[in-house]
């Protein structure tokens, strides 16, 4: 190491070196960017060292110990210049002159190939030249062009240089004084001299200033600076914020081999079933055939008119048939026609029940209404005999049984009446036996009547039996009356010398006379 004091326009500067220069200038920091690089120049006189001596840190203005000087005949513009290897922000330089000879630095200084500054004068007794650009420039080659000088025309041509040294920020800093320190996330402390910017941001920042946190999970953490995007990606991971497997595998650490035969081998991440499946495959597994198709390899063409289209993947046989087939060919057409008998023999027996029971109310209307004429009709005929006294004579013994008819008495007289205007009964004969289907009897005065009463009479030996008979009899002098009497009859003695056994009786009750008619044998008794 070793330290040289040199003139900073009045400022003492104190520049140390290593490889690479660098000054502390009232507490703001500077690098020599010009140093180890790569130099060129127009041509060289004769005794002359490397063109490397124009930028070695040294700035002494010996010749020829450490100044670079160009061929005397070259007089289109002698050149020399630096390649700093790549873009650096070019601002403020120190160029030195040859002692007693500054007029040979007369010069444009360009930034590639773009004009930065020009040395047209010097102070007396000074060799330093400070330059610094209108704005920071951004340029990998940095060039000093001599220019003509008219006071001098016998060396109005040459290049004198000493020492160009071209000023950057040291790592951390920036601004034009360098003053301003770099955001803590670029990468090596390195940012833009002018804006600040870093040039590459450390692991999991990025962004301009390199203050923003990488969100994924890309590879050594790494994002890229201007996106936030991954560049590269772990293990099985992939895209651009490595948030997708590899194909062929799934899982949360992508991981896991996919199992299905899924289109690419690609399976999805948190279930390792198939979005898509390749050729005729369809299903979540890749394990089904595409309607139209069967097969191991799902690519023979179903041969029948399966539902759908879709047959057995084993056997190509149908498992459900369109409309009207059936069979695993669905080759078979079934019988369309609809067998209507049991509705039309439904509907049949409900319009015949419905007429039976439109009948059945009609006729029991009608035998009500039949009913209550014929009382109202007994009850007028039975007043006009009484007022007429025009009574029937009661029926002699020796009678014969087959012309019974029923008698009133009235006091103490009996007459025969007509059978539609008393009783209204029916007769008719069959085997010897006389039957009474409906007899109405009519109240007589001061006695006890039976109203409908229905008498089916069936001829005995000596006598008529009473079967199903329902009779409401009233009590009469010196006699036993029945209420609600079902079957045969059993008539109380009604005179001492009279019994009567199961007889066939049409019974009236007028005042205190009891009139019996039986078969060949009527009386009456007061």
């Amino acid at each position: 190491m070793s330290a040289v004091t040199m003139d900073h326009t009045g400022v003492g500067v104190v520049c140390l070196w290593l490889s690479a220069a660098m000054c502390v200038v009232h507490g703001q920091y500077y690098v020599n960017v010009a140093l180890s690089k790569t130099y060129h120049q127009s041509s060289r006189h004769g005794g002359q060292g490397p063109s490397s001596m124009a930028a070695n840190g040294d700035t002494s203005g010996e010749y020829p110990a450490n100044c670079i000087h160009t061929a005397v005949n070259d007089t289109n513009h002698p050149w020399w210049q630096v390649d700093l290897g790549r873009t650096y922000p070019v601002y403020n330089m120190d160029v030195w002159a040859r002692s007693r000879l500054e007029y040979r630095l007369y010069s444009n200084i360009s930034v590639d190939g773009q004009w930065c500054a020009s040395i047209t004068s010097f102070p007396t007794n000074t060799r330093k030249k400070e330059v610094t650009c209108p704005t920071i420039m951004y340029g990998q080659t940095v060039r000093v062009t001599r220019l003509t000088y008219t006071g001098n025309l016998t060396d109005g041509y040459t290049l004198n240089l000493c020492e160009v040294q071209i000023w950057d920020c040291q790592a951390g800093w920036y601004g034009e004084q360098c003053n301003i320190s770099c955001p803590a996330g670029c990468e090596d402390a390195v940012c833009d001299r002018l804006t600040g910017n870093c040039s590459e941001c450390k692991p999991s920042f990025y962004g301009a200033s390199c203050n923003d946190s990488c969100q994924h999970q890309c590879l050594n953490n790494e994002c890229i600076k201007d996106s936030g995007l991954c560049e590269a990606c772990p293990g099985y991971f992939r895209g651009n914020t490595c948030s997708e497997c590899e194909a062929g595998f799934y899982g949360a650490s992508c991981h896991i081999p996919c199992q299905y035969l899924c289109l690419n081998n690609e399976c999805v991440r948190q279930t390792g079933l198939c979005e898509a499946c390749p050729g005729n495959y369809r299903g979540n597994t890749c394990s089904e055939c595409k309607p139209g198709f069967y097969g191991a390899s799902c690519n023979i063409p179903c041969q029948y008119q399966c539902l759908y289209n879709e047959c057995t993947r084993d056997t190509g046989l149908c498992e459900a048939c369109p409309e009207n087939y059936q069979g695993n060919t669905c080759s078979a057409v079934t019988d369309t026609t609809t067998d209507n008998t049991p509705v039309i023999v439904g509907a049949v027996v409900s319009v015949i029940v419905l007429i039976i029971l439109v009948v059945f109310i009609v006729v029991f209307i009608k035998r009500r209404q039949h009913s209550a004429k014929s009382r109202a009709q007994e009850s007028d005929t039975c007043n006009t005999a009484q007022n007429s006294g025009e009574l029937g004579q009661p029926e002699r013994a020796g009678s014969s049984p087959l012309s019974f008819a029923p008698a009133i008495v009235t006091g103490g007289r009996s007459s025969s009446t007509d059978r539609g205007q008393t009783s209204a009964v029916s007769q008719r004969k069959e085997d010897g036996a006389e039957h009474y289907e409906r007899v109405d009897m009519a109240d007589a005065e001061n006695g006890g009547h039976s109203d409908d009463l229905t008498s089916h009479m069936s001829e005995a030996e000596n006598g008529v039996h009473s079967d199903d008979l329902t009779s409401h009899m009233s009590e009469a002098e010196n006699g036993v009356h029945s209420d609600d009497l079902t079957a045969t009859s059993h008539m109380a003695e009604a005179d001492s010398a009279n019994p009567y056994d199961t007889p066939a009786v049409q019974y009236h009750n007028t005042g205190d006379v009891h009139l019996y008619h039986s078969w060949g044998n009527p009386q009456a008794v007061q």
